[in-house]
């Protein structure tokens, strides 16, 4: 189900509640009516509270990631294309939703972006150090969130 608004939702639900009324015959009191209409209201409301995948998921991205930014980047078979993916389809992939301002998996654990060290041409000399540093870190991470690691480098080609 895609993005949607609660007034679209009111007018679905205002016409199928006058075909209604009209199939039969226009019989119904003014109470049984205006009842279902103010059932309507209310659900047109609190329809759009509902946890929905893919629905506005970019207003609860942290500040620093946006939904165009790589994930991870390799080379097809050949070396003629890089395969590239988006945080978007990642969220997509992982079914991620917006939840009190909070990006969460379908578990309820929040979403955590992780950007990679490690891209180096020319290590430095306490290249070790630095990824062991991110290896503590990241395991410590995945105690709490869902960790998604965005590549250190979003190219996909071999680093020189």
């Amino acid at each position: 189900m895609g993005s949607y608004d609660r007034f679209s939702w009111l007018n679905v639900v205002a016409a199928l509640l006058a075909v209604k009324h009209f199939r039969e015959g226009g019989s119904g009191t003014l109470k049984a009516t205006t009842s279902h209409l103010f059932m309507a209201i209310l659900f047109s409301f609190l329809i759009p509270a509902l946890p929905v995948i893919g629905r506005d998921l970019d207003k609860c991205l942290p500040k620093g990631i946006q939904k165009t930014d790589i994930v991870s980047a390799s080379i097809a078979i050949g070396g003629r294309k890089s395969i590239r993916v988006t945080v978007e389809q990642k969220l997509k992939e992982i079914k991620a939703r917006c939840h009190k301002g909070k990006l969460v998996d379908p578990a309820g654990r929040e979403i955590y972006f992780y950007r990679l060290e490690g891209c180096w041409g020319n290590p430095p000399a306490d290249y070790q150090e630095i990824l062991g540093k991110q290896r503590a870190e990241l395991e410590k991470l995945r105690k709490r969130y869902h960790v998604i690691e965005m590549t250190c480098n979003p190219s996909g080609e071999l680093i020189q």
